[in-house]
């Protein structure tokens, strides 16, 4: 038994496949109100390396957010870590 799709049909699963990722993707997209950026941003505002920001985010001092595979920051708790100055150096 074989099934065979007509072009209109064919496009129509291609056109509801799209809109079904799009969709998607804006769930995972944090929303324009937010202070949540990206962990490029995060390196940037920090100038720091990614081992580094990945270290402190493992000891709890800038938490991280995931959103899906994407990992986000909130730029308020990274200003108020720098407030704070408590990365665990001496001094």
């Amino acid at each position: 038994m074989s099934i065979t799709l007509t072009d209109d049909v064919r496009t129509a699963i291609k056109d509801a496949v799209r809109q079904a990722i799009e969709e998607a993707k804006q769930d995972t997209t944090p929303n324009a109100g937010s202070d949540l950026i990206t962990r490029e941003a995060a390196l940037k505002l920090l100038d720091v390396t990614a081992p580094t920001l990945h270290d402190w985010t493992r000891r709890g001092i800038i938490p991280s957010y995931r959103m899906g595979v994407r990992v986000y920051y909130k730029h308020s708790e990274i200003m108020d870590a720098l407030d704070r100055r408590d990365f665990g150096r001496n001094g």
